[in-house]
């Protein structure tokens, strides 16, 4: 029976604290896998979160939630949208252990299409543990964690880079330490990762080959940092925190932080658990899971967004005081100013706004989701037909632009198909296309490839069959 992969890789976040080994346990309610955020306009895309061990998918304000996997029986968890939001990266179900103990977990990739069904295994790694991925800006790589025999722990969690296809996986971090959350800048220069230093757990960034490691939160063993996120423009890092002064466990808030590791800042401050923050791709707010309005026993986790600050730290009221001392007037128009500014930065609760109310909900990610889609597609995938001259077609839509025929290219059997031969409707979004002459008996392929004005591609490959009637 295959092992619950999101609670082992939720729970299984050590930390070396001097020279003993103490365990955050990050459950998979209030874990921080993933990114995300949320505004009402439609061009700010979608968000990608797990519920009940499926991926879903809602708009920006929380409506229209739809099940992407819907697997009963097997756990996915931890999406993280591609750049162009044609895919999605999540941890899903690994093999058996060689003693049939239990499964592991292995990064997938799926198509952000709800209609298909067409998750791949990227990593297949028997008894490895896998999880955590996030996308290259460019697309071609993925960052995840992998759990492998450690020196000084029995699993030692090392950040690990491979292609969009499962190849060429490398070892980033190689350390006796735990590395986590691995998140890559949008300008592509820095991973921002989770790792044990200093006697606690930081946010550190390093370069995508893994070199040039520098820390930006520096708790010791005050705090446990973790689940790092970059701002859209690469300038800031949002991050949960749990407090240590206390002792064990105050409540996660989310804080942030500049590239540089200046203004570190509390967002939250809030008594509830509020866990795995993002920013929206426009970069005017936050989404992050918490149980804040949960009255249950465990406490449910719901979505919410909250706004970004524009600038850590918000203004200083003394320095900004200071400044205008000559004037009455002056010192009026600085407080107004500062107070205006501050109140931009500061969560309150008239301003978090909930997504989901389920209590079941986690882990988001959000993302543009801009590019063309391809469904509809005919004949159908893997489908058998006797017409030897089938219509071909598939419906190609743009959440954001109107499609013309140009943006659009038809292959068949690996030869394209001239423009001026098929078909594009602009207004039903339907490409048609029907062969002159009889196609052969047997499978053919057909491929759709949609490239809208903004430069985002979308590609479709599927086969059908020709029988005898």
């Amino acid at each position: 029976m295959v092992r619950d992969v999101l609670g082992i890789a939720a729970k299984r976040v050590v930390f070396l604290l001097a020279a003993t080994v103490a365990a955050l346990i990050l459950s998979s309610g209030l874990a921080p896998m993933e990114p995300s955020a949320q505004t009402t306009s439609a061009a700010n895309g979608k968000i990608v979160y797990e519920k009940l061990g499926d991926i879903w998918m809602m708009d920006a304000d929380g409506t229209n939630q739809t099940n992407l996997t819907n697997t009963p029986g097997t756990n996915e968890g931890q999406p993280a949208w591609s750049p162009d939001g044609t895919r999605i990266a999540f941890t899903g179900p690994g093999a058996l252990n060689e003693d049939n103990s239990g499964g592991l977990g292995d990064i997938y990739v799926m198509d952000a299409d709800p209609s298909t069904d067409d998750a791949t295994n990227l990593t297949n790694t028997p008894d490895f543990l896998e999880y955590q991925p996030s996308w290259a800006p460019s697309g071609t790589q993925i960052v995840f964690v992998r759990e492998l025999p450690g020196q000084i722990i029995s699993e030692q969690q090392d950040i690990f880079v491979m292609d969009a296809n499962g190849g060429n996986a490398t070892n980033l971090t190689q350390t006796d330490a735990n590395e986590s959350d691995p998140n890559w800048s949008p300008d592509g220069a820095k991973i921002a990762f989770a790792g044990v230093r200093d006697g606690g757990s930081e946010i550190l960034t390093m370069d995508p080959d893994g070199q040039n490691e520098e820390i930006l939160t520096g708790d010791g063993s005050d705090a446990f940092d973790a689940a790092p996120d970059w701002s859209p423009d690469s300038t800031k890092v949002v991050f949960m925190k749990q407090s240590q002064e206390l002792g064990c466990c105050e409540p996660w808030e989310i804080w942030a932080v500049n590239r540089d590791g200046s203004g570190d800042t509390n967002l939250t401050s809030h008594p509830s658990n509020d866990t795995g923050p993002s920013w929206s791709p426009d970069g005017s707010e936050i989404t992050f899971s918490s149980d804040r309005d949960s009255d249950e026993n465990p406490a449910g986790v719901d979505i919410y967004a909250m706004p970004a600050p524009t600038t850590l730290p918000p203004p200083d009221e003394t320095a900004s005081l200071t400044t205008s001392q000559d004037s009455d007037a002056m010192d009026f128009a600085a407080s107004d100013v500062l107070l205006q500014a501050a109140s931009a930065q500061t969560t309150s609760e008239t301003t978090v706004r909930r997504l989901t109310t389920d209590g079941s909900s986690t882990s988001p990610d959000w993302g543009l989701n801009t590019a063309p889609k391809i469904t509809k597609l005919r004949p159908a995938k893997d489908s058998t037909t006797t017409d030897r001259t089938p219509l071909i077609g598939a419906k190609v839509t743009d959440a954001q632009t109107n499609l013309a025929k140009s943006n659009i290219t038809l292959f068949l059997d690996g030869a394209k198909i001239a423009r001026t031969e098929f078909a594009y409707n602009r207004d039903t979004d339907r490409l048609k296309y029907t062969p002159e002459t009889n196609l052969s008996l047997g499978e053919h392929t057909v491929k759709v490839v949609a490239r809208d004005p903004e430069g985002l591609v979308t590609r479709k490959l599927w086969s059908f069959s020709i029988a005898r009637p």
